[in-house]
């Protein structure tokens, strides 16, 4: 017995001491595996902020910041702080990072108080994340960014070249388009200016060769430009843009626009089922909407135009007087609303006549006109005569109001209509003024009853 408990607490004291190596064990690898696992998603979210950064500044040529940050404040004062680990291609301005900025991003932990450089557009945080360093005589280091002994040698961040980037090319249809040139920060740093002021900038529309670009006078203001001007596109083709630095380095690209919807509406006045039409067509954006009014409006524009101070209607069009006092009525969604009104107000009225009417004819046949003197007789039918005068000029007023609508044929300035066409890319073409078109055609033209007129 003594034997079998003498074995039994060797046994037991060698459980124990197997027991709590397994959990030291166990301790070690889980802090390893928390430290890795903090570390991985550290370099996960300075990954994913530098490429999205980087993407905005090509886009935007901007930087998609706050406020400005003094780097020395952040500095632990150790020999491996933050100033330690800044990148060579750093200049003096850093400064936090504006997530929202860069839209809908997908971070491990949003909240690390991330900065950027303008430089080199490296990304620290404010606040490092410990791990095992490589150093031999430090355990531990804090890293604040991605160092190249923390991702095996491997620099993260490449300096961007001299690449030139032509921003604003639409994706979508547009009227016109402001191209903008954009070149890295470093350009600057490598030629040794402060400036753009030594470079030498033009363009041209269609392809042009680095020649053809060079040989544009210095004097032609319209195709020499300065760094940061918009350049205003109204036409689809290629453009050649021409840039030269103060080495005598030449760059041209190409830009190739395909986007710009320069055509304006078109029309057709045609016969369908025995009534005349209009056809409005466009074919790059459509047709977005077609207003009216009256051709004496357009008149009134018309000379309106002519009488203001500077008189001169050289280079104006049809469109600029049809616009003179807004664009008019749309087609579509008032006309059948006016035709609604302009007959319910017309039928009230019209109605009032006849119920006056009737109440005088009816006075007249329920009394003896033998007891009434001359002068009640001749009262009576002057209070009959007045309101009828009133209803009927009520009448004449909404008429008035309404000439398109009273005299749905056109046979005046004031019925006959003149329509306003404009695509999605506010292209626009005005007919009426030349060509007959009245309310009939109109309503004819886009299914719109005219019952009841």
């Amino acid at each position: 017995m003594k034997t079998q408990k003498g074995y039994s607490m060797v046994v037991l004291v060698i459980a124990i001491t197997v027991i709590l190596i397994l959990v030291s064990s166990a301790v070690s690898v889980l802090q390893v595996s928390r430290e890795k696992t903090n570390i991985t998603n550290f370099i996960f979210d300075i990954t994913t902020v530098e490429e999205e950064i980087q993407d905005f500044y090509t886009s935007t040529g901007t930087l998609p910041i706050s406020k400005p940050v003094d780097i020395n404040d952040l500095n632990t004062g150790d020999s491996v702080g933050i100033l330690s680990q800044l990148h060579i291609y750093d200049n003096e301005n850093y400064y936090e990072v504006d997530l929202s900025k860069l839209g809908t991003i997908t971070l491990k932990d949003s909240e690390r108080n991330y900065i950027v450089n303008e430089g080199s557009l490296k990304v620290y945080v404010k606040n490092g994340v410990e791990y095992r360093s490589l150093d031999e005589n430090v355990e531990k280091t804090t890293y604040y960014t991605l160092t190249s002994d923390l991702i095996n040698g491997l620099e993260p961040y490449v300096p961007q070249g001299e690449e030139m980037l032509v921003l604003g090319n639409p994706v979508t249809w547009v009227s016109e388009a402001d191209l903008k040139l954009v070149l890295p920060r470093k350009s600057l740093e490598e030629t040794g200016n402060d400036s753009w002021k030594d470079w030498t900038f033009k363009w041209d529309f269609g392809p042009k060769t680095e020649e053809e670009l060079a040989n544009i006078s210095a004097s032609d203001s319209v195709r020499n430009f300065k760094y940061g001007d918009l350049l205003n596109v109204k036409s689809n083709g290629i453009y050649s843009i021409y840039a030269k630095d103060p080495t005598n380095k030449v760059t041209v690209l190409n830009v190739n626009v395909t986007k710009i919807d320069d055509i304006k509406p078109t029309y057709k006045m045609v016969e369908n089922s025995g009534k005349t039409v209009i056809q409005a067509m466009d074919n790059e954006t459509g047709i977005k909407t077609i207003k009216y009014k009256t051709l004496q409006n357009y008149k009134e524009n018309k000379v309106e135009a002519e009488n203001a101070p500077d008189g001169d209607l050289d280079g104006r069009t049809n469109i600029d007087f049809y616009l003179v006092d807004g664009p008019g009525k749309d087609v579509i969604y008032q006309l059948a609303s006016e035709i609604a009104d302009y007959k319910m107000q017309r039928d009230t009225i019209k109605k009032a006549i006849s119920d006056e009417n009737k109440r005088y004819d009816d006075w007249k046949e329920e009394n003896d006109m033998k007891l009434f003197t001359e002068e009640e007789k001749d009262n009576a039918e002057n209070n009959h005569n007045n309101t009828i005068a009133e209803f009927q000029n009520q009448l004449e007023t909404l008429n008035a109001k309404y000439p398109y609508l009273y005299d749905i044929h056109g046979t005046t300035d004031a019925s006959r209509i003149v329509i306003y066409i404009e695509d999605y890319s506010s292209n626009a073409t005005v007919i009426g003024e030349n060509d007959f078109i009245s309310t009939e055609i109109l309503a004819n033209s886009y299914n719109i009853s005219l019952a009841g007129l």
